[in-house]
């Protein structure tokens, strides 16, 4: 419970004013339309992204399930089942306690379309457009500067929907953020361990 005190009282001022904006921009709550929309933008990441892996596998065969294995144990380890275990230690209560009874801290939302959408723009897509003589081995990591701004923009996105319907704190959402590249980073550096075996 000390933890959930701290992360409270590090960023009151900044967790504050980002609820009173997003209340001021829109209905606030879980209510709002548009942060509903918003929220929503991360898991709908999910079917596009499996879909590309599975693509991939079918392409590249035992690269390509390298690949998507490694992108799919980064996701159940590294984001599910972290944020499941620092929502436990951290106990923090969400902005509206009425409607939401899990814990808050980090933002599982946002972490999941970080995650995502850079497995999906800077792994799975240049892999799927690299053409078949390509020599590298493992999973391409093309952090370029359109990939790096879809992926702030969807998760940007996602971020703001989770502060319009008061589920998570802001601070939540940028932990979100920072867990969904740490894990994908991971899966990344697993997979092209793998291939160096």
């Amino acid at each position: 419970m000390i933890c959930a005190q701290v992360l409270h009282a590090a960023h009151p001022a900044l967790d504050g004013a980002a609820r009173a904006a997003a209340c001021a921009a829109d209905a606030c709550g879980r209510f709002s339309e548009t942060g509903r929309a918003l929220s929503n933008v991360g898991p709908g990441l999910g079917a596009p992204t499996a879909a590309a892996a599975a693509a991939l596998v079918a392409r590249r065969r035992a690269a390509g399930a390298k690949t998507a294995g490694s992108l799919l144990a980064g996701y159940l380890l590294g984001v599910q089942g972290f944020a499941q275990v620092v929502k436990a230690a951290t106990a923090r209560a969400r902005p509206d306690q009425l409607h939401h009874a899990t814990y808050s801290f980090p933002s599982l939302h946002t972490a999941t379309a970080v995650y995502m959408a850079g497995a999906l723009l800077c792994v799975l897509a240049p892999a799927l457009l690299a053409g078949d003589d390509d020599p590298s081995e493992g999973p391409p990591w093309r952090w370029t500067p359109a990939a790096a701004g879809g992926v702030a923009s969807l998760g940007a996105a996602t971020a703001a929907g989770r502060v319009l319907t008061e589920s998570h704190w802001l601070s939540d959402t940028v932990a979100g953020a920072a867990l969904g590249v740490a894990a994908l980073a991971a899966a990344v550096a697993l997979a092209n361990d793998a291939d160096a075996r």
